[in-house]
């Protein structure tokens, strides 16, 4: 493959690859927590060392962690947090994060997400036997005035150091530093949902459909200008 064509197909990979994320987030602009995925070209030096592999190894999934809009639903157990923190759960995997704090309750009390992982606090599982739970700004919950349990709230010192493993859950790395989440703030009776701006997102996926679209037009013409030339070198 020539050199023209090797990049321009490289350029097409790469925007496919675009095109798969700002689907996801466009499929995510109703989901509770969801934090809108960025696929940005690696730097320079390392885009030139994968120069001659994968294409779509030159674009690298990233992130963006702003808050979303906060909608008040009146749900004692939908919760909201203000700030940069996360919510632990037990999935069976193993702990993971989450901003996606719509809970309830099973029918023996256990405190779970909407996918049935137990959410944490600072003694493990909560099993909630009494009815109107209160949750105050700091996580903790109180059955009328007396205090059963604090919620387990933690803030990844990188939040690169986080894995996006679907269902608005995060698996923590070694990198990523996680520490007590102090500061976080919990509205309850709200939900954060998800960050993603369709309107913004819609002209990116223009955008890329359209860089896609020079990139294909750019290798019919060398497609064509190589068959001409050798139909030429065919009369000799």
């Amino acid at each position: 493959m020539s050199a023209g064509l090797q990049a321009a197909a490289g350029s097409m990979m790469a925007d496919i690859e675009r095109l798969a994320s700002l689907s996801r987030n466009l499929a995510n602009v109703g989901t509770v927590g969801y934090k809108r995925e960025i696929a940005r070209a690696l730097p320079f030096e390392q885009a030139m060392a994968l120069a001659s592999g994968d294409a779509r190894e030159q674009i690298q999934l990233a992130r963006d962690f702003k808050t979303g809009p906060i909608r008040e639903t009146g749900n004692p157990l939908d919760l909201a947090l203000d700030g940069d923190g996360f919510l632990v759960v037990s999935t069976s995997d193993g702990d993971a994060l989450t901003r996606s704090a719509s809970l309830r309750l099973q029918s023996d009390g256990l405190l779970v997400t909407q996918a049935g992982w137990p959410v944490q606090t600072d003694a493990g599982d909560l099993r909630i036997t009494f009815a109107n739970p209160k949750i105050d700004a700091q996580g903790r919950i109180f059955d009328g005035e007396r205090l059963v349990a604090q919620l387990k709230l933690v803030k990844p010192a990188k939040s690169e150091g986080l894995i996006f493993s679907g269902g608005g859950l995060y698996v923590p790395q070694e990198s990523s530093g996680l520490k007590p989440a102090d500061g976080v703030g919990v509205r309850q009776g709200y939900l954060e949902m998800s960050n993603v701006e369709s309107a913004q997102e819609m002209v990116r996926l223009l955008e890329t459909v359209r860089h896609f679209e020079a990139g294909q037009k750019m290798v019919q013409g060398m497609d064509e200008m190589m068959d001409r030339a050798l139909k030429k070198l065919g009369e000799f």
